[in-house]
């Protein structure tokens, strides 16, 4: 078996995960109706992961804190995007007059909302790399794939949990008020969504890099992948006793 390479540092460069830096600007209004609904509706809408590899350029490696001339280098970033377009009513309001700054208060309730998710990813890899190294990266890619075939189901749950509570905003007029009411139902859901998506990416794909450290897995990859969604769910279920 040949050894492994003592020049690859897969968890210092193989994976970074972006937060969707929408979430907050995009949690925009849709309607405002006069009464919460019986059953208030999540619409999901999933967009196709969309994957692209780049070359390594100089830049990017000084960026990387590597070498450009290390072909062993490389690095796949992962961003589960959530957008949220919301559909709420007012509950309650009030005016301090008084307090020119933050007086005014508006309560809504989420009575309906939109996810847009989305999956960008992007393997950052040397166009001299070797073939196992380009493999390793494809496992990473793999990993997010994988777990983003839940990404309905947790958008679900974090719109469900959104609807079971009420949010406050709080400005110099209503108008603010209400934008900073959406503004923090939106992050809430975009906070569950993505400690779920991304968090357990982060764990498996960390599971996966330390496998390949401990011994040489170049032509195991798709192994190593299950291994590491084995031992990350086992230390799941582990937790949650």
């Amino acid at each position: 078996m040949p050894k492994h390479p003592k020049s690859i540092d897969w968890g210092g460069v193989a994976l970074a995960f972006l937060a969707a830096g929408t979430i907050c600007s995009c949690a925009k209004p849709t309607a405002q109706v006069g009464a919460k609904s019986a059953k208030p509706q999540a619409e999901i809408s999933v967009q196709p992961p969309v994957v692209k590899v780049e070359t390594i350029s100089n830049v990017i490696a000084k960026k990387m804190n590597v070498a450009a001339g290390d072909h062993e280098t490389a690095r796949t970033d992962c961003a589960f995007s959530i957008i949220p377009e919301l559909g709420f009513s007012i509950v309650d309001e009030k005016n301090d007059k008084d307090d020119r700054e933050n007086g005014y208060h508006v309560w809504v309730e989420i009575t309906s909302c939109r996810l847009n998710l989305a999956l960008p990813v992007t393997s950052y890899i040397s166009a001299d790399a070797p073939k196992y190294v380009r493999e390793h990266e494809n496992g990473h890619v793999k990993i997010c794939r994988r777990i983003y075939a839940d990404a309905r189901s947790t958008a679900t749950e974090a719109a469900k949990k959104a609807f079971e509570k009420r949010f406050e905003g709080i400005g110099k007029d209503r108008k603010l008020a209400l934008s900073n009411a959406l503004q923090f139902a939106g992050e809430e859901i975009g906070a569950y969504y993505r400690a779920k998506m991304a968090g357990e990416a982060e764990k498996v794909s960390s599971k996966y890099d330390q496998l390949c450290k401990s011994e040489d897995r170049r032509e195991k990859v798709d192994e190593t992948i299950e291994d590491a969604f084995a031992s990350v769910q086992a230390e799941n279920s582990t937790l949650q006793k």
